[in-house]
């Protein structure tokens, strides 16, 4: 299969993933909601939040590996190919080395800081603090198996083989979907009883994925002599270093919001915020499929030494993020209110603020990403992006600080994640602008502005039906509908370049001629 086209199969898989999991997503956080109710939804926002700092480093362990292996591949098209697979079975052992002792560190830590914060710290009802330290417990397995499995889930991402795990997560989401079902009807703590099915899930295809990687790939043998190679650990650690920073700073800030709402509000204040994360992460999951498919693309292009490469993918993943998440941002926005009401039943005040500032942050976080994916693949210089670009991100916090300390209303956690949020993506293209000479301006004109242009257009199409119609489920079908027609087809000529729609075209011809045939 060819690059193109195994981009743009990637792609459709992905995507019919994410479809999956916003469907079914959209039912399970009704029930959850249902049999928890608004309290305990809140308390496993806070307590699920001392989990995301080891989730975060899971993920940002799981990009950096990614990036090793895919490099390493690039390398061997540039040179003799058995070099390379000998390479990649040693980032493979290396990465297994330090996934196997930074979990065993993470829990002799972190475990007795979280009982000690459920404890004395955070605001808990009496009666439900053994409760809490059980769901602590179990996140903390669930976080444990996932980061013990990246060394093999990561081996797919680099050879471009995204469709498989897709087919596996797509399952692991149908089984969410029964679980959060059945949730209603147990007779247990329903709290304790969630984190025990989702703890249980995480076990089972975590096992799935290290099984499947191992009878897959040649490079996923165990060699103890490898996993100590000095030249690659500082190679490692300098790039995985740098981005664990930067992720540090987006778990404070998404976390230490949540905790800020905690100490100066009630909980139900914490499950609007909980719910709005929840949106942001259904609708970002629908466009980062397609970034999660042009990564290794564009990581395999800097391998090569093929920057000319690397930077049209960067643009284009730019450029098509953006749209794929207008498709659902503009109508969420123009009926937020029905939408959660629908959804939830008596969804809780503030929710609707707080997810439209959400949905606003992932239309500007994607037109910058793929600047992003470029400076990772780039790699040079990225303890300064990361420096940077974190702090940029928790000056949201001090500013949350001083609002609340004032008497201003909880919305103001809201408009200050998304003024740094706007900083923090203009941040990205200064960096590219400065290491690979990526115009600003050519961002501002074929980026910003087609997408902001077609933003507004789109919500203002989308608004008419509001105009001559009563909040029901039809309007929000017709609003959609309109979305659906309005930006794809003008952001088919005002935001893609003529290269990427004939990329589009070609590769969707090649893959019809295959079924076809």
């Amino acid at each position: 299969m060819s690059p193109q086209a195994r981009i743009i199969m990637n792609s459709l898989a992905t995507y019919a993933r994410s479809l999956v999991a916003l469907a079914l997503g959209l039912f399970s956080t009704r029930w959850v909601l249902k049999a928890l109710g608004q309290d305990d939804l809140g308390l496993y926002g806070v307590i699920g939040g001392m989990i995301v700092f080891i989730t975060y480093i899971n993920a940002t362990l799981a990009i950096s590996v990614s990036r090793f292996y895919a490099y390493s591949i690039g390398e061997g098209k540039i040179s003799n190919e058995s070099t390379s697979s000998a390479g990649l079975r040693k980032w493979f052992n290396l990465a297994l080395f330090v996934h196997t002792i930074i979990p065993a560190l993470l829990v002799a830590v972190g475990y007795p800081l979280g009982i000690y914060a459920i404890n004395h710290w955070l605001k808990i009802p009496s009666d439900r603090v053994v409760a809490c330290i059980w769901v602590f417990r179990l996140a903390l397995v669930s976080a444990l198996v996932s980061m013990v499995s990246v060394p093999f889930t990561a081996m797919f991402h680099a050879y471009q083989l995204i469709t498989e795990l897709s087919i596996v997560s797509i399952v692991q989401t149908l089984l969410n979907f029964i679980c959060a079902y059945l949730l209603m009807s147990v007779e247990y703590d329903h709290l304790v009883a969630y984190a025990f099915y989702m703890m249980a899930l995480s076990l089972l295809f975590g096992l799935i994925q290290i099984v499947w990687a191992c009878c897959r790939f040649k490079a996923c043998r165990v060699r103890v002599a490898d996993m100590f190679d000095r030249q690659r650990f500082r190679e490692f650690f300098s790039f995985a270093g740098a981005k664990i920073f930067g992720s540090t700073c987006v778990v404070c800030r998404t976390q230490g919001g949540c905790m800020l709402l905690n100490q100066f509000f009630q909980p139900f204040v914490n499950a609007a915020y909980t719910i709005s994360i929840q949106v942001s992460g259904h609708t970002s999951a629908l466009a980062q499929s397609l970034v999660g498919a042009l990564q290794p693309a564009i990581v395999t292009k800097a391998g090569a030494n093929d920057l000319h490469g690397m930077i049209r993918y960067s643009v284009s993943a730019c450029r098509i993020a953006s749209l794929l998440v207008l498709l659902f941002v503009i109508p969420l926005s123009v009926e937020i209110d029905e939408v959660l009401r629908l959804w939830l039943d008596n969804p809780p005040v503030y929710a609707a603020g707080y997810c439209i500032c959400m949905l606003v942050m992932l239309v500007l976080d994607k037109m910058s990403v793929g600047y992003m994916l470029a400076a990772n693949a780039y790699g040079k210089k990225i303890v300064i992006y990361e420096l940077v670009l974190g702090l940029i991100l928790l000056l949201s916090l001090p500013f949350s600080y001083i609002a609340f300390k004032m008497g201003l209303s909880p919305n103001w956690l809201a408009i200050c994640l998304t003024a740094t949020m706007a900083l923090n993506s203009f941040a990205r293209v200064a960096f590219c602008r400065w290491q690979l000479h990526m115009s600003i301006r050519e961002w501002v004109n074929k980026i910003v502005a087609p997408v902001a242009f077609l933003a507004v257009l789109g919500y203002l199409t989308s608004s008419i039906p509001k105009s001559f119609m009563e909040p029901s489920f039809l309007r929000i079908a017709l609003a959609s509908f309109i979305s659906l027609v309005v930006v794809p087809l003008f952001g088919w000529f005002m935001v893609l370049a003529s290269e990427e729609r004939g990329f589009a075209i070609r590769a969707f011809n090649r893959m019809a001629e295959r079924i076809l045939k």
